[in-house]
């Protein structure tokens, strides 16, 4: 134990002699407090130790997110008395060392220094030892390193959801409370923190502060900044605990998890489907309202959520605002789905049949070929389709429309996806390489046809009489040997046939025929 008067005054407080006899025999009752044999107090979430009722009580504020204490001038709450009464001097002339870069105040001059060497000398002297993520601040690196560990000491009393910081803890009793005491002058809307009023203001002022260094996109938020730069240096800090899998942010992760635990949190009302997301469950509530409420300026498209409407923008101002690091394409999205051509990534396995893709979507789609799932139906003709794009594209043979042209030879197509292959005649490219022969392909589908022949895999079985096939296109063909199905019929004589090459055949024959006559 060290007296804190010999700690302020020096050694000439009282004379050595004196000091042993007076000063430790007058502390000495207090200082064995905690030997009398009675028994400590210990924290019932972290185990910590006090040996004063009061300091666990005070602990334990910071396990509950209680802030008791606040500053009757700016209402600023704290969870400790002590910490309050020194914020109070802010106020008062006490709080007189002020940074001479900032202004801002300080009550005592090593707390000023400390702010000027780390906040405007920009030092951070500590260091994360697991992606050396540095710090200004240990308190700041303490705080990280949860996102490593995945502690979360701070736990709710209402409903015992967990957190790695206190004052994420403190804002989110506000979602019990319903306390939002920040509120937008312009258009009255209340928000649990000041934050999110400041961010919320810019979306009235279309202000975007902070832009990247390497490809000039701007952003609103600093947060939104600090992800997107991870785009350019590949930094995923967020690790997958059962799979290993890693993430550029934390909420992503989140999600991820779900796909381990089978967890779909939000149901819908209307079709009892449910949702690993709210934004998902979201955007498919408007598959039953049909509201569309993000409209293209240009062409007058509807969009039922932000980001559809936000790809499809770029169709027509061509931004491209994604880099590739190994080559010097760019892209409008979908960076990571390229970025798997150069490591031939493919995480996502169908538990089925064991064949493994880039993206969950592709997995997805593949494993309507098992289901036999067809959801979407044309209202035209009653077609069904395994995805909504291949419902779209079915519904422009009923429209005719064709939006997307060609800037080389004006060639309309219906579908963009149709617009990209072709445009592919052009420029010669051929991204997919097999990886066996290193033939390369315009397609991944071509090229994982082609693997086939090195494989013998053939994973479509028909039903009927259990013939494989390379490919679902040749079962489909395939079945209709079974169903009698002929869907092509010859626009001169009317007859039918299975397959759309035949009808070509006949109808070449007949003009040949007609042409002799």
């Amino acid at each position: 134990y060290l007296c804190m008067l010999i700690v302020f005054r020096g050694p000439t407080f009282l004379c050595l002699k004196s000091l042993k006899k007076n000063h430790f025999i007058k502390l000495k009752p207090k200082r064995h407090r905690g030997q009398t044999g009675k028994k400590p107090y210990r924290c019932s979430v972290c185990e910590k130790i006090f040996i004063q009722k009061c300091n666990l009580d005070a602990h334990m504020r910071v396990h509950t997110g209680e802030k008791p204490y606040s500053c009757s001038i700016c209402k600023k709450t704290y969870a400790q008395k002590g910490n309050r009464d020194t914020h109070m001097k802010l106020h008062t002339s006490e709080g007189s060392y002020s940074c001479t870069v900032c202004n801002e105040t300080f009550v005592r001059m090593s707390n000023r220094d400390a702010h000027v060497k780390l906040v405007h000398a920009g030092e951070k002297p500590y260091s994360c030892t697991v992606c050396k993520t540095t710090f200004r601040l240990k308190s700041h690196l303490d705080e990280h390193m949860r996102t490593h560990t995945g502690e979360k000491p701070y736990s709710c009393t209402v409903c015992k959801k967990t957190f790695g910081h206190s004052g994420t803890l403190y804002y989110h009793m506000r979602i019990h409370t319903g306390e939002k005491p920040f509120s937008c002058s312009i258009c009255k809307k209340a928000f649990a923190k000041s934050s999110y009023l400041t961010k919320h203001r810019r979306s009235h002022t279309g202000e975007k502060p902070y832009s990247c260094s390497l490809c000039s996109r701007v952003y609103a938020h600093s947060s939104l900044l600090r992800v997107h730069m991870r785009i350019h240096t590949g930094e995923k800090p967020y690790n997958c605990s059962v799979c290993e899998k890693s993430f550029r942010r934390g909420n992503k992760l989140t999600v991820h998890m779900r796909t381990h635990t089978g967890e779909k949190p939000y149901s819908c009302s209307a079709c009892e489907k449910t949702f690993a997301r709210p934004c998902s469950l979201k955007s498919h509530m408007r598959t039953h309202t049909e509201e569309k409420p993000y409209l293209c300026p240009t062409c007058g498209i509807g969009f039922g959520n932000s980001s559809g409407y936000k790809r499809h923008e770029r169709t027509h101002t061509d931004e491209k605002p994604y880099s590739c690091l190994h080559c010097p394409k760019t892209f409008a999205r979908n960076l990571d789905l390229h970025m798997s051509v150069h490591t031939e990534e493919k995480p996502h396995s169908c538990s089925v049949c064991a064949k493994t893709f880039t993206i969950k979507y592709y997995l997805d789609k593949h494993n309507k070929v098992h289901t036999g799932e067809e959801p979407h139906r044309c209202t035209v003709c009653e077609k069904t389709f395994t995805l909504k794009r291949y419902l779209d594209r079915h519904m422009s043979t009923h429209t005719g429309e064709r939006l997307y042209s060609c800037s080389v030879c004006e060639k309309t197509f219906n579908l963009k996806h149709y617009l990209y292959k072709h445009e592919k005649v052009h420029t010669g490219e051929k991204p997919y390489s097999c990886p066996v022969c290193k033939k390369t392909f315009k397609e991944s589908r071509g090229r994982d046809a082609h693997i086939q022949i090195h494989t013998g895999e053939k994973p479509y079985t028909c039903s009927v009489c259990e013939k494989i096939f390379k490919l679902k296109r040749y079962l489909e063909k395939h079945e209709k040997v079974h169903t009698g199905e002929k869907p092509y019929s010859c626009s001169v004589c009317k007859k039918t046939f299975t397959q759309s090459r035949s009808r070509a055949n006949r109808i070449h024959f007949l003009l040949s025929v007609f042409d002799k006559l």
